[in-house]
């Protein structure tokens, strides 16, 4: 039923990380509001960003992956590792002389969502530029 839409690349490799990387950082960070509604929306969110990833992963077909492709897939998440290993970095720092009192899964949680994000953004800078 689903098999004759084609999902681009940016598509499945950008727009897709970037409402994951949100499901993840809305979902973990509403619910420390205290307030149950918005810890609802948060959880909807997530749960509808993982849902709408896995619709996407199994159902849809895929445009077939270049050689650009690959490379600025690799180009993204390494991007987007390294800045994620700086911002660590800095919030464990931070955390020493600071000692922030935050539990850890939310953070942890917010760190894979900001991940998702930078590499879809990278992903759709480098497929856009054209290098």
């Amino acid at each position: 039923m689903f098999k004759n839409i084609t999902v681009t690349l940016a598509q499945s490799h950008g727009y897709l990380n970037i409402i994951w990387g949100l499901g993840f950082i809305l979902s973990s960070l509403l619910p420390l509001t205290g307030d149950p509604i918005l810890k609802n929306i948060g959880l909807g969110f997530g749960l509808v960003a993982l849902l709408l990833v896995g619709f996407t992963l199994v159902f849809l077909k895929k445009e077939r992956e270049d050689e650009r492709s690959i490379e600025n897939t690799n180009r993204a998440y390494t991007m987007a590792f390294l800045l994620l290993m700086v911002l660590g970095t800095l919030y464990s720092y931070l955390d020493l002389r600071c000692h922030f009192n935050i539990a850890a899964k939310p953070v942890l949680d917010s760190f894979m969502g900001l991940g998702l994000i930078l590499s879809g953004s990278f992903f759709l800078y480098y497929e856009r530029k054209g290098c």
